[in-house]
């Protein structure tokens, strides 16, 4: 136990393997009741671990917050202090938190650049079948276009390429995820989040028109290269469908 003078206010333990795969780490703990779990869910976060009861401990749980930091919510009996209580919580609690962490495997889409490790205009379809396993569906579009998706993960690439054949030499050159729980960017934004925190989260873009695949916000914009005309594209786009994001695209141009 961690004390100031005779308060606990912390406690350290030993992570074993009835834990399963839980990382080294600090887990912050708020007194409250069930209610926090609800609101957390109405504000765009998630509920990892539904409230539970632990004997002699209290009602427990693990949330998420929107842009995906992890903590507990604890509501215990009697004037035991939430550290203590979570300290001397039993091995059930500690698979309980271990269960918690594996639930937070959330991919981050970092600008145009790279989407949950596929790296935009570089990463072949054996890339990202070494990230994501064997894709659900695969299909050849054109002479330089192939399009693979991965249903679980809620995850369509398109790979191009000027020469071979693009389901086996092509490089990924648009990435499109619209699963919620898999995906944020790096700000927080996820898929089924409304317009309105989009315009939060990135306050100098707007609503923009552009061709059918383009309209939505552009949260990066890039230059075309004069070869194919010039102009302007997103390299990051939110679609936005009903007030709320449907899809999160993230692009290069062919001559990137």
């Amino acid at each position: 136990m961690l004390k100031l003078g005779e308060e606990n206010v912390g406690g350290l333990f030993q992570i074993t393997p009835e834990m399963g795969e839980v990382p080294p780490n600090w887990a912050t703990a708020f007194a409250v009741a069930d209610a926090t779990c609800a609101k957390t869910e109405e504000l765009g976060g998630k509920v990892l671990v539904q409230p539970v009861d632990i004997p002699q401990i209290g009602r427990y749980a693990v949330v998420q917050d929107p842009i995906g930091a992890v903590f507990q919510v604890l509501a215990n009996p009697g004037k035991l202090t939430v550290v203590r209580a979570l300290v001397t919580a039993s091995v059930a609690m500690a698979a309980l938190v271990g269960t918690a962490f594996a639930a937070t495997d959330v991919r981050v889409i970092q600008g145009d650049r790279n989407a949950g490790g596929i790296k935009i205009g570089r990463s072949t379809p054996a890339d990202v079948r070494r990230l994501y396993g064997t894709p659900s569906t695969s299909r050849v579009e054109s002479t330089h276009s192939c399009v693979q998706s991965w249903k679980g993960v809620r995850l369509v690439v398109q790979f191009f390429t000027f020469e071979g054949k693009p389901c086996a030499r092509g490089v990924a050159l648009i990435v499109t995820v619209t699963g919620r729980a898999a995906w944020r960017t790096a700000v927080g934004l996820r898929v089924g989040d409304p317009a309105a925190r989009v315009r939060a989260l990135y306050p100098r873009v707007r609503p923009r028109a552009g061709f059918a695949g383009d309209r939505g916000y552009w949260l990066v914009t890039r230059q075309i290269c004069a070869e194919v005309g010039g102009g302007r594209y997103p390299g990051l786009l939110a679609r936005i469908q009903r007030g709320r994001v449907s899809a999160l695209v993230a692009r290069i141009s062919v001559c990137d």
